[in-house]
């Protein structure tokens, strides 16, 4: 009986302390984000399971791309193959930036979807801005 109590208690202290992102209908998740500081990148998720990531930088388009899946029990999206494209700019070239899994916690307000980038960082997030899955936009 103790047992469950802690396993109670535990999983009330991590749903409170926002551990979970939030869980959305995975037909709401494709479309255009946008990065709300920092030069406005770009993520377009596509219902085939794939995105595609750009910003612009100096003149010059970096992008990557990969694919995507949705965990909803814990409300998060993970992006593979992903990069933020400017972490290491001082390279000068996205290419040889290391790419990995970016994954995301989904955060609702009202009836907007964000991807969070960071919690600690005032307007850290992606959001949704275009629900059309076939629009590519640069």
């Amino acid at each position: 009986m103790k047992t469950n109590g802690l396993l109670f208690l535990i999983l009330a202290t991590l749903i409170s302390c926002g551990f979970f992102g939030d869980k959305v209908d995975k037909e709401k998740l494709p479309g255009r984000y946008v990065f709300q500081i920092w030069g406005k990148d770009t993520l377009d998720v596509f219902s085939n399971g794939t995105y595609s990531y750009h910003k612009w930088w100096y003149g010059k388009k970096l992008q990557n791309s990969g694919t995507w899946t949705y965990n909803s029990n814990m409300g998060e999206v993970d992006f593979d193959n992903f990069s933020f494209l400017t972490d290491s700019i001082s390279m000068g070239d996205s290419t040889f930036l290391p790419r990995g899994r970016w994954i995301t916690k989904i955060k609702t307000v009202d009836d907007e979807i964000r991807f969070v980038y960071a919690s600690d960082i005032s307007k850290g997030y992606f959001l949704k801005v275009d629900s059309d899955d076939n629009k590519k936009k640069d």
